[in-house]
């Protein structure tokens, strides 16, 4: 469990984390500006359902555990948000396991178990995820990120980045039409509200027979979160094919890139 101890030395602050301790000057530390919108200067003011989670020494010393969530403050913020503000500044990090790294960036793999589907000639239909798969990856998942993908419906789920962050995602997926020369579309279905909106790319003909299997699997995908329509709403993995056929779903790795290391 991640702890540190903040102390206010007037022109300097004092981060101790499990016994690594650094001094900083506060002169062009962003962890004292409004980025952070928790100041130390007022840790009595500061609450937490959980008491546990904080604990205030004095008017200028008290420890903040980045690995609980719910700490609130002057204005709300998650102990994720907290933590995602921190790691710029501490050039040691309790997790890590030393050197100094911190894990902002990281990806989570979702492998799905969900048989073929059936596909409908000049449909767009949803691919499932439900990422119960042996392969499902979720050990390097980004700072402040639990999950990256809707289990029930196999959409992406932005709503734990911030706007600035970005995907790269890697889908993993087999079509098998019933006729030769099949056209194959894919798209992502974004956005909500009366404000969706589709990212599209024509894949090709599928020309080698019919009956035989087709995988897309190392093309990669990059989608920004320039907005909160964006980040607010579900991303769906959506294919077409201008004749019948199945898909079969591997899975998707999807790489958070974040706006703040």
């Amino acid at each position: 469990m991640a702890t540190y101890q903040i102390t206010d030395n007037g022109s300097s602050v004092t981060i101790d984390c499990d016994g690594q301790s650094n001094t900083y000057e506060k002169k062009g530390f962003r962890f004292f500006d409004e980025a952070l919108r928790l100041s130390i200067y007022t840790p009595q003011g500061i609450t937490n359902i959980n008491t546990t989670n904080i604990f205030p020494f004095s008017t200028n010393i008290f420890i903040i555990d980045l690995s609980v969530d719910n700490v609130v403050g002057s204005s709300a913020i998650t102990g994720a948000e907290l933590r995602n503000e921190l790691a710029p500044i501490f050039f040691t990090d309790c997790n890590s396991g030393g050197g100094g790294q911190v894990n902002s960036q990281g990806f989570i793999d979702y492998n799905n178990t969900e048989p073929a589907i059936n596909l409908v000639a000049d449909a767009w239909t949803i691919i499932p995820n439900n990422g119960a798969g042996a392969f499902t990856n979720k050990t390097y998942a980004p700072l402040g990120v639990t999950e990256l993908m809707d289990a029930a419906t196999g959409a992406i789920d932005p709503t734990q980045l911030t706007k600035g962050d970005a995907l790269f995602i890697r889908n993993d997926y087999t079509i098998n039409p019933n006729t030769n020369n099949a056209l194959l579309e894919f798209r992502y279905g974004l956005g909500g509200g009366g404000n969706e909106y589709t990212l599209r790319t024509t894949k090709g003909r599928l020309d080698n027979g019919s009956g035989i299997d087709y995988r897309y699997s190392l093309t990669t995908d990059y989608i920004y979160m320039g907005d909160d329509n964006t980040k607010d709403n579900p991303i769906t993995l959506q294919v077409k094919l201008s004749t019948n056929g199945t898909l079969s779903n591997a899975g998707s790795v999807i790489q958070v890139v974040k706006r703040k290391v």
